[in-house]
């Protein structure tokens, strides 16, 4: 009934507010069908009209949200009924108290005043106590996060979320005396802290309000909780920072090896197995994306964490933990550091990093047991560090040198230790050499407690340099299956020659005696490997049979030999299918299938007759079980069943047929053997949509146009699934070496368009998406540009991706012969820039939020509650951005007025109202997009525009433009001429592409201090190459971020005059001021040559190592330093 204000507005006057706050506080047995339709009618009210929502029912909302029970209340209650005690004000829980907590919750984003008169802030904060789902608590704390955003609702909501730190450091949470507190860290309470820190720290205003630099009671306190010797606060610590950093959740081992594997990014997982995603599920998580240049916002995100949890001093506690009394901890808090380390050299600029102390300490405990010293004339910032506040009762630096929070030991031996880790921690402060042997006379170092901390620190180096070695070979692929993919794209080198076996094995002999020599070697090997000697096929050596097949030299395998013939036939008839040998192992025994791979290999190319032959069986006996699969009654009952190939290797059919495929000669024996028809009528006719995956998975498609075929006819089989799979496995390709053969790559751009025209939403969204991703290549979307497709029904989706057309000459001709340029200036111009923050926006949620949204673009309820790892959200295409491209494409759009607009909205900065935080929002997006190319980035620097939105991203009071700032700052870095740019007011950039895993950091000269020419370029690419110089530091620091000081309850004032902090600022990483390169060594050895040091110009103290200190008692130390610089 209610449709409009109006309505609303008679139902007030009429006082109804009052009874439907009577029939939601009235909370009887019978009373549950009157409360939900009271409940309905509730929401009504608050969706139509938002302004007039009537206080009386706000007040009953809050009421019944707050007499919800807390865990420990729960706890409390439960003993109480067990001692037989009474309560006259024990709280009921009610049953709609989640519905009243989700009302009151869209209330605090439509009705923010209401909210705060009524006391919503405090239902909130006390709901997140209550709430167990963790999709629960992120929306409470969303709701809570969206009053931060404006200044006008963070001063007078005075929203403190301090709270959810003290979840980890508040005493009383740690008291075992008091029931259902003493196990809180391992109880199913734990989900709502955990849910709630990630949430706040995967969104920039809770960055802003809990990670500021001057809060004691903030981020750097929850990392020095790390120096509390309690087991779970520590693995609840650890726990959180490995999902922050996109790290698998730890397994708590002493055994690194376990932890390496765990940890390893081409592990196989779950999600790659035939019943999951399989193959396009492995390549999607595994092999690098086409966008190599492409900002993407949850990197940003991840940098921005990355670098606060480095100013906290994140490194310094870990290595304190590693170097700590429990093992278990000790390895995941190693590994948790190396990732960090790899981070920091990915995400973060390199004036940006500075891992000393820590990383020497590290390495002093390996080599002394002890950490190392600061022995420089400037003091360094103690650690731990010892921050105190109104929440802890003491400081947490005298908390680690006390005894145990949990168990309470009085021997002896504990003392001492804990005397030594007291005297340990006054180590990081400055020292003098006599200073330092009077502490350690003093104190009586217990050399035992030392050789136990030295034994853990040269574990964990041992450690990193394996995380190092296997982080130095990823990505890689995880399966055989993926691995083959790769192959058929990108040829690997054949088996050695016989010519090349002898030369690596360091033997030199004439040529005619190879053949005789490499005989008698293989006739070892056979022997060896027990073929003809042992009937168990299981005890064979396979290792020694791969070797022998993988020699390609002609005499190692002679037919006419009947030893030679029967060891080919026995390892044949291992792998026959009907003879159920190979297909009963289990998945881990990849050995069989890799002989066999190398067996087929053989048999392609030897020219005997008897190869042929066995070829030839085996393909027939294969070709007879797959028939099985439509002609008997039952799939499940033929030994290629679906329970069979997703358990056993009797998958790997399918991968040996991919093999043969890949071959002239296979494939030929494929036809012959009428192989690939059936595997055709298997992939059309059966139900199963295992074998359709095995089938797409398996087949080469780079040359041949009969599995290629067979790829078209999945594609539009009648089978939603198999359809779906199909296309995806297409977008995998595009992540291989493509263009290397450009038929194949038209081929798989054509079948990509094809299935835009999918009568399913789902296979054509799923299409669309792996273009935009093609689109990121030039030889791609040339190829999609002379395709032409309809795009325009998908709408928005559809736009973003025919806009990209403009970024090219000849998409730009294509499209402006039909007038949409025109067209689409003039309706960005008044719409669809306000549009594009909509969407930014959306997928920036989607992507760091667990409401996600599934393959087909809708968002459905989610029934479970697991917590997905963060998505890529890239940066949209964008009409400016697309057209300054290109000389033709820039002419036009600099004949725009509304593009001078744009730019004066940005210098004015106006963020008062949410109409204006929008179109400044949009105006930031426009002018962050103009900049990815050089001519745009001239422009710029003309207008002016650059430093202003340097000044919004530092001081504007509005959280969500602040970020936005960030986010198109990244932008103008994408180019070298903008990176140079944004190095004049302090903000350097990575300069690299994302393909670039290692790449080699040059100390670049000081004519890189200045920016380059600002003259339009249309041909420079937008990212430097992997080997490009990385740029010193501008004399010109300014603060990057401006927060006002905390308030009474850790609220965050505007700004005002002289309230900036030197936030995020590489001068003050370290402390102090600029340092000349005579009194610090950023490397192991000094460097004097004549240009000033980077890392001097930003003030860092470095921490000298042994060698550094041994390195100057060397004569020719000025010598080997010049020369060193010189190289590099």
């Amino acid at each position: 009934m209610i449709k409009s204000e109006q309505h609303v507005a008679i139902m007030n006057k009429l006082q109804y507010p009052a009874l439907i706050a009577r029939s939601l506080d009235l909370i009887l047995v019978r009373n549950d069908s009157e409360r939900v339709q009271a409940l309905r009618l509730t929401r009504s009210i608050l969706i139509v009209a938002p302004a007039l929502f009537h206080t009386a029912i706000a007040r009953s909302l809050m009421c019944v949200a707050l007499a919800s029970k807390t865990p420990a209340e729960v706890e409390d209650d439960k003993t109480r009924r067990d001692r037989k005690e009474e309560d006259d004000e024990e709280k009921v829980n009610d049953r709609m108290s989640r519905a009243f907590i989700a009302v009151i919750t869209e209330l605090c984003v439509l009705n923010r005043d209401i909210f705060i008169n009524t006391g919503g802030v405090r239902v909130l904060m006390h709901s997140l106590q209550v709430v167990r789902p963790g999709r629960m608590t992120e929306s409470i704390l969303g709701a809570l996060l969206h009053l931060l955003n404006s200044p006008h609702t963070r001063a007078q909501a005075n929203v403190d979320l301090q709270f959810i730190a003290a979840s980890f450091t508040d005493l009383p949470c740690l008291e075992t005396s008091r029931p259902g507190w003493g196990n809180m860290y391992g109880s199913e309470y734990r989900p709502w802290y955990h849910v709630a820190l990630l949430s706040l720290l995967r969104s920039v205003p809770g960055v802003l309000h809990f990670c500021h630099p001057g809060d004691p009671l903030s981020l750097k306190s929850l990392v020095s909780t790390l120096y509390l010797n309690n087991l779970p606060v520590r693995k609840a610590l650890l726990g959180v920072l490995h999902e922050l950093l996109g790290l698998p959740t730890p397994e708590w081992t002493d055994e690194f090896s376990v932890l390496l594997s765990a940890v390893d990014p081409a592990r196989f997982q779950e999600e790659f197995k035939l019943s999951e995603g399989f193959v396009a599920r492995e390549g999607r998580t595994i092999l690098p994306s086409v966008s190599k240049a492409r900002v993407d916002i949850t990197e940003l995100h991840l940098s921005l964490v990355l670098y606060c949890l480095l100013e906290a001093n994140l490194l310094e506690a870990l290595i304190y933990v590693i170097v700590s009394e429990d093992t278990l901890i000790s390895v995941s808090a190693t590994i948790l550091l190396g990732h960090i380390l790899y981070l920091a050299h990915r995400q973060l600029p390199p004036e940006c990093v500075n891992l000393s102390p820590a990383v020497p300490n590290l390495v002093s405990y390996a080599v002394r047991g002890r950490p190392a010293l600061a022995l420089s004339n400037r003091p360094h910032p103690p650690s731990p560090p010892s921050p105190t506040g109104p929440g802890s009762l003491v400081s947490v630096t005298d908390l680690t040198r006390g005894p145990d929070l949990t168990t309470l030991s009085t021997s002896s031996k504990n003392q001492a230790v804990q005397s030594v880790l007291e005297m340990l921690s006054d180590f990081s402060q400055d020292k003098t050499k006599r200073d330092v042997d009077e502490i350690l006379n003093s104190n009586h170092v217990e050399e035992e407690f030392c050789a136990r901390s030295q034994q853990r620190a040269l574990s964990a180096v041992t450690a990193l340099s394996q995380l190092h070695k296997m982080l130095r070979r990823r990505p890689a692929p995880a399966s055989i299956f993926l691995d083959t993919v790769l192959s058929h794209v990108e040829p690997r080198p054949s088996s050695q020659e016989s010519e090349t076996i002898v030369r690596v094995k360091g033997k030199s002999l004439p040529k005619h005696k190879i053949p005789n020599i490499l005989a008698k070697e293989s006739e070892e090997a056979i022997k060896d490997s027990g073929v003809l000697t042992v009937k168990d096929a299981f005890a064979w050596n396979w290792e020694a049979i791969r070797a022998v097949f993988k020699t390609r030299a002609a005499p190692i395998v002679r037919l006419e030999d009947s030893s030679h013939k029967l060891f080919l036939k026995k390892i044949v008839h291992f792998l026959l299918p009907s003879n159920n040998q190979l297909s009963r192992c289990d998945l881990s025994s990849n050995i069989y299938s890799m002989a066999g791979i190398d067996l087929l290999k053989f048999l392609l190319d030897c020219e005997h007759t008897d190869a042929t032959k066995l070829l030839e069986e085996f393909l027939y006996d294969l070709h007879d079980q797959l028939e099985q699969i439509l002609t008997s009654e039952s799939a499940h009952d033929t030994l290629l069943s679906p329970k069979n190939v997703s358990n056993t290797l009797s998958q790997h059919y399918f991968l040996f047929i991919g093999i043969l495929s890949s071959r002239t000669q296979g494939l030929k024996a494929l036809e012959s053997t009428g192989v690939l028809d059936i595997l055709n009528r298997v992939a059309l006719q059966s139900k199963h949509d295992c074998y359709v995956k095995l089938i797409v998975s398996c087949l080469d498609y780079s040359s041949s146009t009969v599995t290629r075929l067979i790829l078209s006819n999945i594609l539009t089989s009648e089978q939603v699934t198999s359809r779906h799979y199909a296309t995806q496995f297409l977008s995998i390709l595009l992540r291989t070496r493509l263009d290397t053969s450009p038929s194949h790559l038209e081929w798989v751009i054509e079948s990509l368009v094809n299935q835009l025209q999918d009568e399913k939403k789902l296979v054509a969204l799923s299409a669309l998406n792996s273009l935009d991703e093609a689109c990121d290549n030039e030889r791609y979307l040339e190829a999609v540009i002379a395709l032409r497709p309809s795009l325009l029904k998908f709408q928005d989706k559809g736009l973003l991706l025919l806009i990209r057309f403009l970024s090219s000459p000849s998409g730009f001709s294509y499209l402006n012969e039909a007038s949409f340029v025109s067209n689409q200036l003039d309706r960005w111009a008044n719409h669809f820039n306000y549009r594009y923050v909509q969407l930014m926006e959306a997928d920036i949620h989607d992507a760091l939020t667990l409401h996600r949204r599934t393959e087909d673009g809708q968002y459905t309820r989610r029934l479970s509650s697991a917590r997905p790892p963060v998505g890529a959200a890239f940066v949209l295409p964008h009409l400016y951005g697309m057209l300054a491209r290109h000389e033709q494409g820039f002419n036009m759009l600099r004949s725009q007025q509304h593009v001078y607009i744009l730019f004066q909205r940005i210098t004015a900065g106006r963020c008062s109202t949410d109409d204006q935080i929008l179109e400044l929002k949009a105006a930031l997006w426009a002018a962050g997009n103009l900049a990815t190319s050089p001519a745009g980035v001239g422009l710029l620097s003309e207008q002016g525009v650059v430093p202003a939105v340097v000044r919004l991203t530092e001081c504007c009071p509005v959280y969500s433009v602040r970020s936005t700032g960030f986010y198109v700052m990244a932008l103008i870095a994408s180019t070298q001429q903008g990176t140079s740019l944004l190095q004049q007011y302090g903000w350097m950039s990575v300069r690299r592409n994302r393909h670039d895993q290692w790449p080699a950091l040059v100390p670049s000269s000081s004519t890189l201090l200045s920016p380059p020419g600002l003259t339009p370029d249309y041909n420079d690419p937008l990212l430097a190459p992997s080997s490009e110089e990385s740029s010193e530091s501008s004399d010109h620091v300014t603060p990057l971020f401006f927060m006002g000081p905390p308030g009474p309850a850790g609220t965050e004032a505007g700004p005002g005059p002289g309230s900036q902090l030197p936030w995020y600022r590489g001068r003050e990483r370290a402390g102090g001021g600029s340092v000349g390169s005579g009194e610090r060594r950023s490397l192991t050895l000094p460097h004097k040559s004549s240009a000033p040091n980077m890392m001097s110009l930003m003030g860092v103290q470095h921490v000298r190592s042994y060698s550094e200190s041994k390195a100057e008692q060397w004569e020719n130390q000025s010598q080997v330093a010049d020369e060193l610089s010189g190289i590099r």
